[in-house]
């Protein structure tokens, strides 16, 4: 007991790391619930965790046994978190679409416009319907709206401007299939209510009637947008092919406009983090302008004279910084960057240093409390795993990286001594950042890279010396003599933006590039990542014992085993995975392409094969033109599936009979239509059956959500 006291004492003083670990893991629980909890409930449990909290820290004080007051602590915060994210989930409460509305008259006012490769994108908001909607259905205040060929807008429309529309919409989409991506709970956090197709131009409403008047935080979210809108159309005109949408994408945050073929370029090599506005153009945005405020200054001998030029330096990066961060979109990683940047930057007008953990922590904290549902996404994972990395490597390696400057200055060779520790740093910074956001991106995308070291030993670099100090200038000219500034300077924007693309494209062909890996249970995900946060933030010897459950997620994952049958919720597709061969085969390679990527992707695969006359497979087999029969581990697997058309469109029906050891299961299309996009796992013993359903639970982003 002595020495677990002793622990705890080393411990003492880094507690408050751990602060926005337990109101994520309240956060967590939430999510993973499968009933959505009553208000009354949620006050009466959170009542009574923080009182037994409470409780805690008072025994703590009278026995001073600090065990208690740190569980008191951490049940606070745990308890905390959850009301947090229930909170903002009752308050939103967004009405999203539970079917399809094949034709719709409806106005709403222009929230956001982003410019697609093959079409525009327009989310509207405070949507109301020209026709009148039933009452006991719920009715979308905010719908996404994609335009294609010549229903596409002209540049003349932009965000805060009220418009006319006709389209088809239909409700967010959930899961493909069981534990995949569900963007129907995005949109939800989002307000989005329903998504569709414009079926006609839209027509702009110059005198707008029935609308209640904005708002000024209103007309400032707008202001903001047309200004990003405008601002984005100018670099892509200015700047010609996808140099110009990357490019935006560095300003604005804008990505819409890079090809999907692109995108895929970036990630690849595990460069994509590049595209996305975080800490690295953050601080280099910070970095560029204190260097050139401060180097102005220094000429001025009035002001370097009689003021610290460094702290009026750091002020005037600050504000910089935080338009940035507007213009950016304050996307997640943005707004984590923007905290710590700030933090530094005011610990250098304060004498003080500020990057630590325990600034991270706040930074992760801050965000939490704002937008609770930011956990759950890979922006914010993605990004805090990065940073709690390399400050972790920082707070260790000060003192040493110090020394070696200051002992580099009085070389016979400086410039070459601090080159030197400046690429050897770099490299050991780019590996820090990749193993800690390999599991993350191994969770989120089923994925990872070999070369990603290798490319960011490259891209970083080149975006650190070359574009952005080029965007930055581009910006400033821009700012004071306007666009024909960003004109001038064309060409080796142009030529460092293609640069980056080649070296993306370049790692994409090397060889270890993609490396899949199937999908992976959420009770593992959490038990590594914990066991990551463990090391990272114990400062004593107890931080190897994050080693047991990160190996122990490790071994348990060889059991995990990957659906036999697939077949979507519109039932348009059939799956089947051969576990002997590690093949997938379908009945067709025409419709459910999106279900058939998502699938591959879970069990991680690149290709299919397509039953036919010349591909046999002898488990599964093509009875005739509306009948098929699969064999596996003596089940055997009838279906039998038809098209019929309906409203103009080809409605698909399957009919499952599965028989093993004298059971039968059947199931329906009904079953599809109310429980989703079905798993079907079959043992030597029993047939499991697992539903998009099963894995969403009953909760207000359900498209089967019943209060």
């Amino acid at each position: 007991m002595i020495r677990i006291a002793q622990k705890l004492e080393g411990e003492e003083a880094h507690f408050f790391y751990w602060a926005p670990v337990f109101f994520g893991l309240g956060i967590v629980f939430y999510f993973f619930l499968p009933q959505e909890p009553s208000l009354k409930i949620t006050l009466w449990s959170v009542g009574t965790t923080l009182a037994f909290s409470f409780y805690l820290w008072h025994l703590a004080k009278r026995t001073d046994l600090l065990w208690y007051r740190r569980i008191g602590y951490a049940l606070a915060l745990i308890a905390l978190g959850f009301f947090n994210i229930k909170y903002k989930t009752d308050r939103l409460s967004t009405p999203q679409l539970l079917g399809q509305i094949g034709y719709s008259k409806f106005e709403g006012t222009i929230e956001n416009i982003q410019r697609l490769p093959r079409g525009t994108r327009v989310i509207l908001e405070d949507v109301t319907f020209t026709k009148k909607m039933r009452k006991y259905l719920p009715i979308p205040t905010k719908i996404r709206l994609t335009l294609k060929g010549r229903l596409q807008p002209d540049s003349l429309l932009m965000p805060g401007q009220r418009v006319h529309a006709i389209g088809s919409l239909r409700p967010p989409s959930p899961p493909i299939t069981p534990g995949s991506y569900d963007f129907r709970q995005r949109a939800y956090f989002q307000g989005i209510g329903a998504v569709g197709y414009a079926l006609a131009p839209l027509e702009l409403i110059k005198k707008p009637s029935n609308i209640k008047k904005k708002s000024f935080v209103t007309k400032i979210r707008h202001g903001i947008a047309k200004f990003r809108t405008k601002l984005t159309d100018l670099m892509r005109k200015n700047i010609p092919g996808q140099s110009g949408a990357i490019m935006a994408a560095l300003v604005t945050g804008d990505r819409s406009g890079i090809k999907e073929k692109t995108r895929q370029a970036f990630a690849d090599p595990g460069i994509a983090h590049i595209l996305a506005i975080s800490g690295l153009h953050l601080s280099l945005v910070a970095g560029l302008i204190f260097l050139l405020i401060r180097g102005v200054l220094s000429f001025i001998p009035f002001l370097s004279l009689n003021y610290n030029i460094k702290k009026i330096a750091a002020g005037i990066a600050l504000l910089f910084t935080l338009a940035y961060l507007i213009v950016s979109g304050m996307t997640i990683p943005a707004q984590r960057a923007f905290i710590m940047t700030g933090l530094i930057l005011l610990a250098v007008m304060v004498d003080r240093i500020a990057l630590t953990l325990r600034n991270v922590s706040l930074a992760a904290l801050l965000v939490l409390i704002f937008i609770p549902d930011a956990l759950m996404g890979p922006s914010f994972q993605l990004s805090f795993a990065a940073v709690i990395a390399l400050v972790a490597f920082y707070e260790k390696t000060n003192r040493w990286l110090s020394f070696s400057y200051a002992k580099a200055g009085d070389s016979r060779f400086p410039l070459l001594r601090k080159g030197s520790i400046y690429i050897t740093t770099l490299l050991i910074s780019s590996l820090l950042a990749t193993l800690a956001t390999m599991p993350f991106t191994i969770f989120t995308f089923n994925r990872f890279s070999l070369v990603a070291l290798v490319t960011n030993l490259m891209a970083i670099p080149l975006m650190s010396f070359v574009l952005m100090p080029l965007i930055v200038l581009s910006l400033l000219l821009t700012i004071v003599f306007g666009p024909l500034a960003l004109t001038f300077l064309s060409s080796p924007l142009s030529l460092s933006l293609e640069g980056l693309q080649h070296l993306s494209f370049w790692g994409q062909s090397l060889p270890g590039a993609i490396i899949l890996v199937p999908a992976i249970p959420v009770f593992l995900k959490v038990l590594c990542i914990l066991g990551l946060i463990w090391m990272a933030f114990m400062q004593t010897s107890w931080r190897f014992y994050g080693l047991i459950p990160i190996s122990l997620s490790v071994f348990l994952l060889l059991f995990v085993k990957q659906p036999d049958v697939f077949i979507p919720q519109d039932q348009n597709l059939m799956g089947f995975y051969d576990q002997q061969t590690k093949k997938a085969w379908t009945n067709t390679n025409q419709s459910g392409r999106f279900a058939r990527k998502s699938w591959l992707q879970q069990i991680a695969l690149k290709n299919h094969t397509k039953i036919s006359d010349k591909n046999r497979n002898p488990n599964f087999r093509k009875i005739d033109a509306d009948c098929y029969h699969i064999a596996c581990k003596n089940c055997f697997i009838d279906i039998n599936h038809t098209s019929r058309k309906r409203w103009r469109r080809k409605v698909n029906y399957i009919f499952l009979n599965l028989r093993k050891n004298g059971e039968s299961i059947d199931i329906t299309p009904l079953d599809f239509r109310k429980k989703g996009g079905h798993f079907i796992f079959i043992d030597k013993t029993k047939i499991q059956i697992k539903t998009v359903k099963q894995t969403l639970g009953n909760r207000p982003w359900s498209l089967w959500y019943k209060k």
